[in-house]
């Protein structure tokens, strides 16, 4: 096999954060501006970003972010903010800061795509995440998507998958998965 193209590397600090969030952006439909979090506010959604370069010009072929769920960053939003109206569902989800962890984003450049940068895409984020303690991990695909090549992309990676109609289980008893402007057409998921 070839040796890659890319270098992998985890971002930090905000410049790189913003680059992430354009390459994304050129690449997801929709993206929110916040979709990348800044580092001003890693404390609620504790987010690991990774980056893919190209060698030779050092552009971005490939991103990932997976932070906390967004039920766990409001849980945690309204302990630092009382003036936030408060939400008896979400109260003492904090305790699980590092358990659990969402793949929230991912895209690779079409030119990179089907060369194993995906893959390693996330075995890096779950080596990190498991380092890190995290016990669970999961995300969903939604109808906009590639679904049928994202299906076997990741029970390829080890994760189980449950339909639309099944939804997410209860994940270390609670149930992570809201209400989404999109309807999710997979949900993906594995404990580390």
């Amino acid at each position: 096999m070839n040796e890659p193209t890319w270098q992998l590397a985890f971002v930090s600090d905000d410049e790189e954060r913003i680059q992430v969030r354009d390459f994304l952006e050129e690449h997801i439909h929709e993206l929110p501006a916040d979709a990348v979090p800044a580092s001003c506010v890693d404390y609620m959604y504790n987010p690991r970003i990774l980056a893919a370069r190209d060698k030779s010009s050092n552009d971005i072929v490939g991103a990932a972010l997976s932070c906390h769920p967004h039920t766990l960053a409001a849980s945690i939003m309204m302990t630092h903010n009382e003036a936030m109206p408060q939400m008896p569902n979400l109260k003492g989800l904090e305790r699980f800061t590092e358990k659990v962890s969402e793949l929230d984003l991912m895209a690779v450049s079409p030119s990179h795509r089907r060369k194993g940068l995906g893959t390693q895409l996330v075995n890096a984020l779950e080596y990190r995440l498991k380092s890190d303690g995290c016990k669970v991990w999961y995300g969903c695909s939604t109808d906009d998507l590639a679904v049928d090549e994202l299906l076997k992309f990741y029970t390829k990676a080890g994760f189980r998958i449950a339909t639309s109609t099944q939804g997410l289980p209860p994940l270390l008893g609670v149930q992570w998965d809201i209400a989404t402007f999109e309807k999710a057409t997979f949900h993906f998921y594995k404990r580390l």
